[in-house]
């Protein structure tokens, strides 16, 4: 199928959708048709995204904006723990943000000079 494209739904154990991600989105192969052919596809989530709980992982696959032609709905189950700090499970400020997402984003500080 020429633009065909794969993908995944992810969501949280409540439903709530946290996102949909598609092979086509990486903009070297975004609008482009494939050769017939076997692919393999890789996807990498990087670590501290999710917040601790439940997620589970829909399959896509389709034409863009014409037809899905598979959904595999929930067919991987992720559990996000907190942290494991030697024996004692940990959270950034010792409790659980709220919210889907807890990324440990990169933050600076530097004092500013008073004159």
């Amino acid at each position: 199928m020429p633009n065909a494209n794969v993908g995944f739904e992810l969501k949280a154990e409540d439903g709530t959708i946290v996102c949909w991600s598609f092979d086509a989105d990486n903009p070297e192969w975004a609008g482009q048709g494939r050769r017939v052919g076997d692919y393999k596809i890789e996807c990498t989530i990087q670590g501290n995204l999710l917040n601790e709980g439940m997620y589970y992982v829909t399959l896509l696959g389709g034409i863009p904006f014409e037809r899905v032609c598979v959904r595999a709905e929930d067919i991987l189950k992720l559990s996000v723990d907190p942290p494991i700090n030697g024996s004692e499970a940990e959270t950034v400020v010792g409790v659980r943000r709220p919210g889907i997402i807890a990324p440990n984003f990169d933050w600076s500080l530097e004092p500013i000079a008073q004159n």
